[in-house]
Parts: C-alpha cells; sequence; structure tokens
C-alpha cells in the first residue's frame, strides 16, 4: 500500500508539462514565432549548456502546431547549440498532448539572433 502512495506522488513528476516553466522572452523569429527560454531549468555539463525553448504562435501551421518546446543543447566552446528534442502542441505555450520528435543527431548551428546570441553567452558565462 505504501508503495502506491510513493507512485501517486512521484509519477507527476515523471509526466510534468513544461507549460509551468519560467519563460522569458526573447524575441519573435522570421517565422513570427515569439521565441522564449525558461530561465529556471538550466543545466551544465562538460562544457555544454542545456535548456528549454519555447516557439508559440497565436496562429496554427500547416501541421495545426501553435506551439513548440525544444530541449536545446548549447557548446561553450563554439557557441554552437541544436535541439535534441521537440515537442508540437496544438495549443499556446506547450498546453496540451504534445508530438514529440527525438534528434539527437541533427548538426550543431550559430544563430543570426542578436538577442538569442546574448543569452547564449551569458548562459555560457554564468555555468562556466
Amino acid at each position: 500500500m505504501r508503495c502506491i502512495h510513493i507512485l501517486i506522488i512521484i509519477l507527476p513528476l515523471f509526466f510534468s508539462s513544461k507549460s509551468f516553466a519560467e519563460w522569458e522572452f526573447i524575441n519573435t523569429t522570421p517565422k513570427g514565432y515569439d521565441f522564449y527560454y525558461d530561465n529556471k531549468n538550466i543545466n551544465a555539463s562538460l562544457g555544454y549548456v542545456y535548456f528549454f525553448g519555447l516557439h508559440n504562435s497565436k496562429i496554427a501551421n500547416n501541421f495545426g502546431t501553435k506551439s513548440i518546446v525544444s530541449y536545446y543543447k548549447l557548446s561553450c566552446i563554439n557557441l554552437k547549440y541544436k535541439s535534441i528534442n521537440d515537442k508540437m502542441y496544438k495549443s499556446s505555450f506547450g498546453k496540451g498532448f504534445p508530438r514529440e520528435i527525438n534528434k539527437p543527431y541533427e548538426k550543431s548551428r550559430r544563430t543570426k539572433n542578436k538577442n538569442f546570441s546574448a543569452i547564449l553567452k551569458d548562459l555560457c558565462i554564468l555555468y562556466f
């Protein structure tokens, strides 16, 4: 019986949504998405910083997606980043049930967005 109570408490932690993240606005992307990052759930290890980003739109794209929550891996050696996991939602700010895509082999890239570039630099300075 005690195991059931423990599971009831622990299981929601595994399935918690990033919709409760503290999203900080960065900029509007060229595709019209408002881009945010979660400034509270950031991890660092072996020269990399891992963080969540949110692309949010008021209008759904061709697939019905209004928001995308991505888990990013940032190299603090060369300031290249890549999304290693994307979750697409039909509602704004990552609410609802996601459609998920894992992308462990995506190539890293640099950003042309000055605001996002400044945040990436700040993350590396903060964590290394």
